[in-house]
């Protein structure tokens, strides 16, 4: 028994459930990657309360007049750059929902923002790019006052173009009071940072939708059974929301994966660590010894055909372990 563990970005697909335990294979493509996908399973860790809003294309604001206050401008829906929203500075008054930890291991990509949208006066139907409206991606119960750094709102409208069809943004920005509310939310979420997203589309499934966000250039993406996380970490930080100055180049710590084998006689699975969203999700290949490709599956638990001599299972994206049966 062996594992290869690799640091990469996914989450997990759907389980489903078997009367008598799994098929014995499939060789059929992984259901999950095609359009008609019907993800039913609920990610209980993460953000899915009632965030369910999906992009239209009607332009539901137009471009907005300066109004002497600093400002972050967004791609708005005429893409033009010239969307503006009136941000304000940070103040120990917000009370503990605003603190944010020291910097993880001194990451200048994890400072804390001095500048935010205050909700509360925000038009929420502000159309912050062609596709995406303000409270797609902040809302203030999740706290009053949100980052949402411009330039991932252009990652993600150009990850909506690619697609073809609507994105459901599952997860945007989190205070650290609402993110540290969440069970088995990570202490240093891009959520909390305004540049990651966890979504699903209506047209293509969670592999699919995550090499798009890959293709876009995003700096970490993992699958899980409901939503694919997305996010910019590497980016420059927007200075209409962090005072940058002072701080060097500093890439953003990757999360630590880890996984490996359970077996119960016919039936493979295997543990998953570090994926702080819920289940990530697994992808299974078998080859035959003539080396051709005999089976795939997606799920939590596989029990591989009888003739093959090496199976592969993908978690969450980001940990491939492979074996002899």
């Amino acid at each position: 028994m062996w594992m290869l563990t690799l640091l990469a970005c996914a989450d997990a697909l759907e389980s489903r459930p078997f009367p008598d335990g799994p098929p014995l294979f499939d060789s059929t493509i992984d259901s999950a990657d095609t359009a008609a996908e019907t993800d039913t399973d609920t990610d209980t860790d993460t953000d899915t309360d009632t965030d369910t809003d999906t992009d239209t294309d009607t332009d539901t604001d137009t471009d907005t007049e300066p109004s002497g206050r600093p400002q972050a401008c967004y791609l708005g829906s005429d893409r033009s750059g010239t969307t503006c929203v009136d941000v304000v500075d940070w103040s120990a008054g917000w009370g503990s929902d605003y603190d944010y930890p020291d910097p993880y291991n001194g990451s200048a990509q994890y400072i804390a923002p001095v500048r935010f949208v205050d909700l509360d006066e925000a038009s929420a139907s502000l159309s912050l790019a062609p596709n995406f409206s303000l409270d797609e991606l902040m809302q203030a119960w999740k706290g009053r006052w949100g980052v949402y750094q411009t330039h991932a709102v252009e990652h993600l409208q150009a990850v909506r173009d690619a697609t073809g069809g609507a994105l459901t943004i599952n997860s945007g920005y989190r205070s650290p009071g609402y993110n540290g509310s969440l069970s088995g939310s990570a202490e240093y979420s891009r959520h909390m940072y305004g540049d990651a997203a966890d979504m699903a589309s209506s047209v293509v499934g969670l592999s699919s939708l995550a090499a798009y966000c890959e293709d876009e250039g995003a700096d970490y993406v993992s699958e899980y059974t409901s939503h694919v996380h997305c996010d910019w970490r590497d980016d420059g930080l927007d200075p209409a929301f962090y005072d940058v100055a002072g701080f060097g180049p500093a890439g953003a710590p990757r999360p630590v994966h880890d996984a490996t084998w359970v077996i119960d006689g016919p039936i493979w699975s295997t543990t998953a660590v570090g994926f702080d969203e819920g289940e990530p999700l697994r992808r299974w290949t078998a080859w035959h010894e003539s080396g051709a490709l005999i089976a795939t599956w997606t799920g939590a638990s596989w029990r591989p055909p009888p003739d093959a001599v090496r199976v592969e299972v993908v978690v969450g994206r980001q940990v491939w372990l492979t074996r002899s049966p």
